[in-house]
């Protein structure tokens, strides 16, 4: 179920909270370019964040006030820029949510995986599966691989879809096949609209 937050306030505290949003979203891309490049340049680091350089000076400073970044001169002419032991923390930190944000994501397609197939197969349907060998198509193999083979047809690169039946479905993930789908009334799901909507 799609959950939807709506989102009251005048013109003028809707652009703040963008504006909040969208400086954090600033914070967090100087921090991961210093770590991973304590020799940056100021203007490779306004090139890379798509920043002027009026504006990523302001920030860098705001991030020196909250102790996540150090400035060295290392000349009368360049700046080093070294994050602190906060602002390393800090960067940990979103590695690991972006790293566990991406785990909770697999094993949420894992689980629709598992919820399609036993919908299905228990009904002595068949599951057409997309045939391209990307991330998503290796998760659904480690599901599916030894469960439910007679009831699983792994669709080629030039697919020929099957025919419509109430007690079959098309699993797909990308949405040129969707609309083949549609056209020609086939049962399918598509698993990104639905683990999007968890």
């Amino acid at each position: 179920m799609i959950q939807v937050r709506q989102i009251r306030g005048s013109a003028a505290e809707l652009q703040y909270i963008a504006g909040v949003k969208c400086m954090m979203d600033h914070d967090e891309k100087i921090l991961s370019f210093i770590a991973k490049d304590e020799k940056i340049s100021q203007r490779k680091l306004a090139r890379l964040t798509d920043l002027s350089l009026g504006h990523l000076n302001l920030l860098l400073h705001k991030l020196v006030k909250k102790g996540l970044v150090k400035i060295e001169k290392t000349n009368p002419r360049n700046l080093r820029y070294i994050l602190t032991p906060q602002g390393i923390a800090r960067n940990a930190k979103r590695t690991y949510n972006y790293i566990q944000g991406a785990v909770n994501q697999v094993i949420a397609l894992k689980e629709e995986v598992e919820r399609i197939f036993e919908m299905y197969c228990s009904k002595g349907g068949i599951v057409y599966i997309d045939g391209e060998q990307d991330e998503i198509y290796q998760v659904i193999k480690l599901v599916v691989e030894d469960k439910y083979p007679p009831n699983v047809v792994w669709l080629e690169e030039n697919w020929q879809l099957p025919q419509p039946d109430e007690n079959s479905v098309v699993l797909l993930w990308q949405l040129e096949k969707e609309e083949k789908c549609k056209e020609q009334g086939i049962n399918y799901i598509n698993l990104l609209t639905v683990v999007d909507s968890r």
